[in-house]
């Protein structure tokens, strides 16, 4: 614009009044526009729109939600691997104490028990022990097509009952504690102390630890009669989550972790984990 007004100037016939005066002319000119720019520079205001902010928002949020998803899978993996190594834990101790025993006691365990896998057309009667998600349950009443752990018909495989027979170093569960035999016995109900002391192991005695419930149970079979003998060892626990199932009920998950030990009548010592 400028370029123009003093091309306009000097391009005038050279006796008219605009020839003669356009020095002060273009001077005039260049200085209001000198005087005018700082206005037009900053007469648009600058800054973010609205539609620029939703769009920062959304994509912040979405980092949150990441970042916040990550910690909760990191945390949940954490437990896992705790709860993992209390189940190894309980196995080892289990295995080891049963190794302090005499060859007479490992020898006088019974065989068995005989568990199988719950099923929807068996009938099932009193003393009956199934297997049903990882867990050993205990039919405490006939029943057919009622899926443990129905607490009418099925009760866990460590609870306490009067119509087993205990032996030394047996766990049971009664009244949400666990008790370890300490003489073979019948229908002698804990805390007895004659017959029964408190668990004491790698978990409380209520058999919970880092939010999750356990279980063990044991079954013993003879690899060389009279000579070798295998115990298997299996613990069970289920953890309850926050979410839901499509019913409205939390949804539980159920692990095991599972080991056998063999003990010899002359000293062989071997276990290893099936999983």
């Amino acid at each position: 614009m400028i370029r123009r007004v003093v091309d306009w100037a000097t391009e005038s016939p050279e006796h008219s009044p605009l020839a003669r005066n356009r020095g002060g002319l273009c001077t005039r000119v260049i200085r209001s526009f000198r005087l005018a720019m700082p206005h037009l520079r900053h007469s648009r205001k600058t800054g973010f729109t609205l539609v620029d902010v939703m769009i920062a928002a959304t994509i912040l949020v979405v980092a949150f939600i990441g970042m916040i998803e990550a910690v909760t899978i990191s945390s949940n993996m954490m437990e896992s691997a705790r709860r993992q190594a209390m189940a190894a834990q309980i196995i080892d101790n289990e295995i080891e104490l049963l190794r302090l025993q005499s060859w007479a006691t490992i020898s006088g365990l019974p065989v068995g028990p005989s568990v199988t896998t719950w099923s929807t057309v068996t009938a099932y009667v009193s003393g009956d022990l199934v297997s049903n998600k990882g867990s050993w349950y205990r039919c405490i009443l006939a029943n057919t097509n009622k899926t443990p752990p129905n607490a009418t018909y099925w009760v866990p495989y460590m609870s306490w009952s009067s119509s087993s027979a205990y032996v030394v170093p047996d766990l049971v569960s009664y009244n949400a504690t666990w008790y370890r035999c300490i003489l073979a016995n019948t229908n002698q109900a804990p805390p007895n102390a004659t017959y029964w002391s408190t668990y004491a192991g790698p978990i409380a005695s209520t058999g919970t630890s880092s939010g999750a419930t356990f279980s063990i149970s044991r079954s013993v079979s003879d690899v060389v009669a009279g000579n070798l003998r295998e115990a298997v060892f299996t613990v069970t626990w289920g953890v309850t989550t926050s979410r839901r199932n499509s019913d409205g009920t939390a949804l539980a998950f159920s692990y095991t972790s599972i080991n056998s030990a063999y003990y010899g009548k002359y000293g062989l010592q071997l276990s290893y984990q099936r999983q």
